[in-house]
């Protein structure tokens, strides 16, 4: 989907500030963030939809449109429920990096709009990817899934993973805390079929008990690198790294999947990676309330 085809959309009325010479660019998905600094998150191409919860003062637009054009973007829709409109800051930062930056009106969500190009995306005969699969299979089951707290939108990631590709797992922290369950798709009943009998795992739901989750979040430490494959106490697992606000392995999540991935197929194993990245996503957005929270008891 180009941004003239999304800016000229029906319904979004979304008001071009800078860079209409550039709209010619295509939108390969769609990231919203209120992080200042979104790179790890970004794999380029991505149309950046943020709420300015990140804005304090006005170097920080300098900052953050800088942190998006080095992560090759595509663009950038800026909302108004927060500061009432897009400040002048922000158009000067996005004209002097060539960023096109495109004003949301305060009635439409950033929902609507990844709507939009998530359907452009899956339009029949394109052959979608993994990803946009995931998240087809998501919207299919639970719509407004994304806009849920955090760990009830991985959750709801983690049974589309399960359901799409047989992959059963679960979001755990770095110090062995549960921070998304998954749920009893076709993917966890052929990992677990013992499940009931099997002491590791919780008999009221697919889960690993706190002994279990421990194992395997001092597992994810020790890998030299990530993703990796484990056997703790008899079972397989694969660890994937979800990268958290700083390089510091302690502000991440584990993305733990049953199985070793040298025994998936190609497109199991690059579901798996998407699947991480969705996940990734989660986080950062869960750590962009925080802020905005942290900003507001400052105040």
């Amino acid at each position: 989907m180009l941004l003239r085809t999304l800016v000229a959309a029906p319904g979004l009325r979304l008001r071009v500030l800078a860079g209409q010479e550039d709209l010619d660019r295509p939108i390969a998905g769609v990231f919203t963030t209120d992080l200042l600094d979104p790179r790890r998150y970004l794999a380029g191409g991505e149309l950046v939809l943020t709420g300015l919860m990140w804005r304090r003062t006005e170097a920080d637009s300098g900052t953050f449109v800088a942190a998006l054009a080095g992560a090759g973007v595509a663009a950038l829709g800026a909302g108004d429920a927060a500061l009432g409109s897009v400040p002048p800051d922000l158009v000067d930062a996005c004209r002097e990096y060539r960023l096109p930056l495109f004003e949301v009106p305060v009635d439409v969500s950033f929902a609507a709009i990844t709507e939009q190009v998530l359907r452009s995306l899956l339009a029949p005969g394109e052959g979608p990817d993994v990803r946009h699969r995931l998240l087809a299979a998501a919207d299919a089951a639970t719509p407004g899934w994304d806009t849920r707290p955090t760990a009830g939108a991985v959750t709801v990631l983690l049974a589309a993973a399960d359901a799409e590709y047989g992959l059963a797992g679960w979001a755990v922290s770095a110090t062995g805390r549960l921070v998304a369950p998954g749920l009893s798709g076709p993917g966890w009943v052929a990992a677990f079929p013992n499940a009931r009998a099997d002491r590791s795992l919780a008999a009221a739901g697919p889960g690993p008990d706190a002994g279990l989750r421990l194992a395997l979040a001092r597992a994810g430490l020790a890998a030299p690198e990530l993703p990796a494959s484990v056997t703790l106490e008899g079972t397989p697992f694969t660890l994937y790294q979800v990268a958290g606000p700083s390089a510091h392995p302690l502000a991440g999540w584990f993305l733990v999947l049953a199985g070793d991935a040298a025994a998936w197929d190609g497109e199991q194993r690059a579901a798996a990676a998407e699947l991480a990245g969705l996940v990734a996503g989660q986080l950062a957005r869960d750590e962009g309330g925080r802020q905005a929270a942290r900003r507001s008891a400052d105040a």
